[in-house]
């Protein structure tokens, strides 16, 4: 392996591949996704700071 390197590559075909794959299965969501699908538990204690956690950190409210 040269410096400096991982010893990892991927072409774009691969990647295309795997997030093909990944966008057909129900457990791979995004976060809008996992919002719409009620997991606001989840999403309001991720760390960082986003628009999702946000609306997450809401839905809690209302469910106070």
């Amino acid at each position: 392996m040269a410096s400096g390197t991982t010893g990892w590559s991927v072409n774009d075909d691969e990647i295309d591949l795997v997030r093909g794959w990944a966008a057909k299965q129900d457990w791979a969501l995004t976060p809008a996704a996992a919002l719409e699908k009620g997991y606001v538990d989840l999403l309001a204690s991720l760390p960082g700071e986003s628009e999702v956690k946000e609306k997450a950190k809401g839905a809690l409210q209302l469910k106070k």
